[in-house]
């Protein structure tokens, strides 16, 4: 599906339409498993996630009949677990990093993985992930980097580095799942520490 990254511009509108979902949504999340309660956190998480989805379905669409992306809001049991995005019958799961994380930790997408607990539904179904890149240091425009796609079955999944995330995450590091990586980086001219 996705080959070479590719780069997709995100505007202003689409860019303040995925911010009024993500103060939505994130008053109807609880993430205290996870340790995550802090509510402008929660709204960056959400914004950033759903930007890696809109570039995604304004990528594809040109070549494919794929469903938009999800702007309801949903509460409490009603939450949707469908995929992010789906091709006919393949479901698409979209994993966002911002830059500044891919900066400190290595490019890497983290599943929800809990330990007899939630996990990521993509984990356990056949799905292919396209991991995104959040840039917003990309000159004056916000830019999402997207990746190759990848198969669920054929990631290479690895522990988080942070320790209060072991046992709650699992990674998909970009290092190991990308042979081109190094080129892929410095053709975007992304200067990021090994992962």
């Amino acid at each position: 599906m996705i080959k070479e990254p590719i780069c997709v511009h995100i505007s202003d509108k689409h860019s303040e339409k995925v911010m009024d979902f993500a103060e939505k949504v994130s008053l109807t999340t609880n993430y205290s498993d996870c340790g995550q309660n802090d509510y402008r956190l929660k709204v960056y998480q959400h914004y950033i996630g759903k930007m890696g989805e809109l570039a995604t379905f304004l990528y594809l669409r040109k070549g494919y009949e794929i469903n938009e992306p999800d702007f309801k809001i949903y509460h409490g049991k009603d939450k949707s677990w469908d995929s992010d995005l789906k091709v006919g019958k393949v479901h698409i799961s979209i994993k966002t990093q911002d830059i500044s994380s891919a900066k400190r930790f290595g490019l890497s997408w983290t599943f929800q993985h809990i330990n007899g607990g939630r996990s990521d539904a993509s984990i356990k179904s056949e799905t292919l992930v396209i991991p995104t890149l959040y840039d917003n240091s990309y000159y004056d425009k916000t830019r999402i980097v997207l990746f190759p796609s990848i198969d669920i079955r054929d990631v290479v999944f690895g522990e988080p580095k942070k320790e209060s995330l072991k046992g709650k995450k699992l990674v998909m590091y970009a290092n190991d799942n990308y042979k081109d990586l190094d080129e892929w980086l410095e053709d975007l001219n992304i200067e990021l520490i090994s992962s």
